[in-house]
């Protein structure tokens, strides 16, 4: 991928002091004097593209797909990054809402709890992060999507089981209306793209009502250890902005993204019509125009909530962090959405800080999966170990004295529908049940146009990715492998 170094060596890094960065052992006796909250804010649906402390590691024409500097302004996830550590190569276990999420919250692959599908419900024999802290003598609240419930209703307020967070009153199943027609009753709020108001009832904007609900928490719980999960459902389409952010950013030059014009016959046959989101025949600005101003809603939001943090003086001991369930295409290749495992969709954002043990301005190169994120948190946070997680606890890389790491390592992503990858961060592979190899050169091809899989200088690298994929599948009971009828095709 490309490293732009200005960023890190550049006015984007601070130095802490080494006192100020402890190594895993160091925070967990830390911990046993006042333990760490645990704020976790979750977005559906967001490129890391429309970070700008993300495009600040790309050359101008990938950072700007859709228009010379059309990009939404995100000062508040930008000062995050700058006063923690941000992952530059962090993949969704799958790219879509209900099995990564089920990964997110319980460190396993989706077919191990249950969600190998959208909508699935989580086992309820899982064992999530809110449980584990819970049990810890944590105040444990959820607020926002959820999308893991036992075929509730939409909204589904108050889900249950709720999974260890004690405090769900706006836990809700899933929807991605962009206001809410509030009541006295919590478990009868409706979701509603139509603003006008109702009698006896008060409609509101999704992102700053939820970010109120989380500050309610904070302003109770802050005295005692907490978790908090901030689960906001934007900017998932449809691609509607609230006002101000609906106007924000029409005034910018835009234009199709450089893969919109890939013909379909130079498609991958698991790019092409097995997913519902081929675009339209037009690209439309309007889209990315609110799409961008969702972006600008949550990240002004994400502001609030730190900014509270500094207000009740548990700034320093609190880890925040600030990831997505999956990407958006935002019609790179032809495709809306997600499903697929171009960087645009596989790959997400990832930024934490946590000002007592982590060293402003890191970056982490080294690849992760989702599946990682738990046990790297209760590692983190000096807790014991929770056994039969898929996911490897790595705090060290966040705790360490280093301003860049990067190690080599291969992660593995599943698929909901006929594929499967493995990366390096460099190099992708791509299996499916209707296509020859696909390999990727990130580097020299980060657009994803061209298969490499039978070019000689490239041998050696397919098949040191195809050991790899094929081991892990093994080892994480991959579907695919299974499926007897339609085979993953390794010729």
């Amino acid at each position: 991928m490309y490293f732009n170094k200005s960023f890190v060596f550049g006015k984007y890094l601070t130095w802490t002091t080494a006192a100020s960065c402890f190594i895993p052992g160091q925070i967990a006796q830390a911990s046993n004097h006042k333990k760490p909250n645990l704020i976790f804010i979750m977005t559906d649906e967001q490129s890391y593209l429309t970070l700008g402390c993300y495009r600040q590691f790309l050359p101008d024409e990938l950072a700007y797909r859709w228009g010379p500097k059309a990009a939404p302004d995100t000062p508040n996830l930008n000062r995050m990054a700058q006063e923690g550590a941000i992952y530059t190569s962090y993949y969704a276990s799958s790219p879509v809402s209900s099995p990564s999420r089920a990964s997110i919250f319980t460190g396993c692959y989706p077919e191990k709890v249950g969600v190998p599908l959208n909508g699935c419900g989580l086992r309820h024999d899982a064992t999530s992060i809110g449980q584990v802290l819970k049990d810890q003598g944590y105040k444990t609240s959820y607020v926002g999507k959820w999308h893991m419930a036992d075929n509730e209703p939409i909204p589904g307020w108050q889900v249950s089981p709720s999974f260890g967070f004690d405090d769900n009153t706006y836990m809700f199943n899933t929807g991605h209306q962009k206001y809410y027609v509030v009541g006295d009753d919590p478990k009868k709020i409706e979701l509603t793209n139509n603003p006008r108001k109702r009698p006896g009832k008060e409609v509101v904007p999704v992102t700053p009502f939820l970010t109120d609900k989380a500050l309610e928490v904070i302003k109770r719980d802050h005295n005692n250890p907490f978790c908090l999960v901030l689960s906001i459902p934007d900017p998932h389409s449809p691609d509607i902005a609230v006002p101000p952010y609906d106007k924000m950013y029409a005034d910018l030059e835009y234009h199709a993204p450089l893969t919109w014009t890939q013909k379909v016959k130079d498609r991958p046959q698991w790019a092409r019509f097995e997913l519902d989101n081929e675009s339209d025949d037009a690209f439309t600005k309007k889209n990315i125009i609110n799409y961008f101003g969702m972006v600008t809603d949550i990240d002004h939001n994400v502001g609030r909530i730190i900014a509270a943090l500094k207000k009740y003086d548990i700034d320093d001991n609190t880890i925040i962090l600030f990831t997505a369930d999956h990407g958006e295409l935002n019609f790179e290749h032809h495709r809306i959405n997600k499903g697929l495992p171009f960087e645009t969709s596989a790959r997400v954002p990832l930024i934490i800080r946590y000002p007592k043990h982590i060293r402003k301005g890191k970056v982490i190169s080294t690849p992760y999966v989702n599946v990682d994120l738990m046990p790297t948190l209760i590692e983190l946070m000096g807790l014991p170990e929770v056994p039969g997680l898929d996911g490897i606890g790595d705090a060290e890389a966040l705790t360490s004295h280093s301003k860049h790491v990067q190690k080599k390592r291969i992660i593995y992503e599943t698929s909901t529908f006929n594929w499967v990858m493995a990366t390096d961060g460099r190099y992708k592979l791509v299996l499916s049940t209707n296509d020859s190899p696909w390999l990727y050169d990130l580097q020299k091809d980060p657009l994803e146009l061209i298969n490499r899989y039978d070019e000689e200088d490239y041998k050696e690298i397919g098949e040191e990715l195809m050991t790899s994929l094929k081991a892990q599948m093994i080892k994480y009971d991959e579907p695919h492998l299974r499926d007897t009828v339609n085979p993953l095709r390794y010729e």
